[in-house]
């Protein structure tokens, strides 16, 4: 998450907060954010540092320092973000009573990149044609997809992070690509799931909310969430995904891993690795590597780390608050936790 979606979300939780408390709250922020990055860290790595906005909102209306106003007093303001979220679900629901209108668009396979930016869910997947087809449907028929073609770039949809809950007539995209097609795939979406199924595309997806699921043979695959949960298999060399609250699972054959999540939980499998950098403040760990290569950095705060392989000569168990490393020709291993426990095994 970076600072703009940050301060975004920030911004909603604190939305019924008196203006002038809430400036010096957000004013702190950021001051984190400026400070951070003089220091040489990125957005992404000084959001997962302070916290989910939500668990903020929380632990300030717990310790008394905020005040809300009269005109929300009957919700259960604590889990207003839960009762918005299933309010615009059960409006989805609602609105499945009516018929969806279908509209396909056809494309020439000479782009080099599809970027989309929509609120829908976005489904992704190859097929045997040479050609790019597009399908969405909409609750509104005269409705139309935005779409931009230029410098080989295929752009659909224009709709911004800040309409988070803005009313959209898009529910579904789903784009089929060439098999053969190797044009990078870069996918934003609000509170739309994510699937993307292909074979030789570079993926890179950005979501608040959704769920991100992707399979590919490709290099690189980069997946950036505050709540969805992240499922990547089959990516041959790079993996980078941050996430707040979202669990992670990746398997794969011998990537290069980087995680970073605050309180969702890891469970990586792998035949064998090159370089892995698992973070977590709260989420648990599991790691299995059939061969280990390269090194492996694991650290948590609290969490609990279980790190098992085909190598037996290692079985140890390290304690609260204690960092350790294992090293071989062939490996390097680094573990650190504060209040968590690891395993490996």
């Amino acid at each position: 998450m970076d600072k703009e979606q940050f301060m975004e979300l920030l911004d909603y939780y604190f939305r019924n907060v008196d203006a002038t408390t809430y400036a010096e709250i957000k004013n702190d922020y950021e001051e984190h954010f400026r400070i951070g990055l003089e220091n040489g860290k990125t957005e992404a790595e000084i959001s997962s540092e302070l916290g989910n906005p939500r668990e903020i909102f929380n632990e300030c209306k717990e310790a008394g320092i905020i005040k809300e106003n009269n005109l929300f007093t009957t919700f259960n303001l604590e889990n207003i973000g839960d009762f918005l979220n299933s309010k615009i679900f059960n409006q989805r629901i609602k609105e499945k009573d009516y018929d969806l209108s279908q509209q396909v668009l056809e494309f020439d396979n000479n782009f080099h990149r599809i970027e989309v930016r929509t609120n829908a869910d976005v489904d992704v997947e190859t097929h045997d044609e040479d050609k790019i087809i597009v399908t969405y449907t909409s609750t509104d028929e005269s409705y139309k997809l935005d779409v931009d073609e230029e410098n080989h770039v295929l752009k659909l949809g224009q709709i911004k992070m800040e309409k988070l809950f803005a009313k959209d007539s898009i529910r579904t995209i789903s784009i089929k690509i060439p098999q053969d097609s190797d044009l990078g795939l870069n996918i934003a979406t609000a509170r739309g799931d994510i699937k993307v199924d292909v074979i030789n595309n570079d993926v890179t997806c950005n979501t608040s909310s959704g769920d991100v699921i992707v399979s590919t043979n490709s290099n690189d695959v980069n997946v950036n969430t505050a709540s969805g949960d992240v499922s990547v298999s089959n990516c041959k060399k790079n993996v980078l995904i941050n996430t707040v609250s979202g669990d992670v699972k990746i398997t794969s054959s011998m990537p290069e891993i980087s995680v970073n999540t605050v309180s969702g939980d890891m469970n990586i499998d792998l035949e064998e690795n090159r370089n892995l950098d698992l973070t977590s403040v709260s989420g648990d760990v599991y790691l299995n590597i059939k061969e280990k290569k390269g090194s492996v950095n694991l650290k948590t705060l609290s969490g609990e780390i279980r790190f098992e392989s085909s190598y037996k000569d290692n079985s140890k168990k390290v304690g609260k608050a204690h960092s350790h490393s294992f090293t071989t020709e062939e490996y390097k291993i680094n573990i650190g936790t504060v209040s968590g426990d690891a395993y490996l095994s």
